[in-house]
């Protein structure tokens, strides 16, 4: 059942990853969509503290990044480590390097992002289950 589980979480990953890359695509292709990410981003903007959000929820993916990374090191079990450090990784380090400027669906893939790392720690707090019931 938990490897099913495991295993449509990561197929969920995947799919976000591409949505991911297909809004921006499609944000540079298609006019329609530039329009409606724009004008999205400027009423986010407006709305929202967007920055003082993005800054938070990096923090807070380091922060658990950390304690999955002693917990791995602790268990031994580097698989599921270096699949957590490259996801939460790399969609951390692209929160930090990139912008509106050099991204204009820049909110909308960091919302996706901030999906598929909620999924990468679902999928260890569901391994770290599995392997702390022997």
């Amino acid at each position: 059942m938990k490897k099913k589980l495991y295993i449509g979480l990561s197929g969920i990953q995947v799919l976000l990853l591409i949505g991911a890359y297909l809004v921006q695509d499609f944000s540079m292709k298609r006019m329609g969509m530039m329009r409606h990410v724009m004008f999205t981003n400027q009423k986010w903007e407006k709305s929202y503290p967007v920055e003082t959000i993005i800054s938070v929820s990096v923090a807070i993916s380091i922060i658990l990044l950390v304690i999955v990374v002693y917990k791995h090191i602790k268990r031994k079990s580097y698989y599921q480590l270096i699949e957590t450090l490259v996801v939460s990784g790399g969609a951390t380090g692209f929160v930090l390097l990139n912008s509106t400027e050099s991204f204009r669906s820049y909110y909308f893939i960091c919302l996706i992002l901030a999906l598929s790392i909620l999924i990468q720690y679902v999928k260890q707090i569901i391994d770290i289950k599995k392997t702390d019931s022997f």
